[in-house]
């Protein structure tokens, strides 16, 4: 169930992106394979971001947490996972649409 969260979440930021990008008139317009690719490898990068912060926030939990306080890391994992996934995507995606443009 959180995956399909996620995925909604960062298909939304990635329509919501793309919507942003064709309203800029400084920047050149993006073509639909560069979106393409971007969403794809961003996706990926989501996905390895999430499983990293879900291991990593449930690793913790476990080391610094004891009795019914470790069961913490059964809302702050799939929680971390959603932030890092989002802000990777974001990062990643930002970046390869952007890639060569002078700033």
């Amino acid at each position: 169930m959180i995956f399909l969260l996620m995925a909604f979440i960062l298909l939304c930021m990635g329509s919501v992106m793309i919507w942003r990008l064709r309203l800029s008139t400084v920047r050149s317009q993006p073509t639909i394979g560069e979106i393409v690719f971007a969403i794809a490898l961003s996706s990926a990068a989501a996905a390895i971001a999430a499983v990293a912060g879900f291991v990593g926030a449930a690793l913790l939990c476990a080391m610094l947490l004891s009795g019914e306080a470790g069961e913490g890391g059964l809302v702050l994992a799939p929680a971390t996972a959603l932030v890092l996934a989002a802000v990777a995507f974001y990062i990643c995606f930002r970046r390869i649409i952007t890639y060569g443009e002078i700033s």
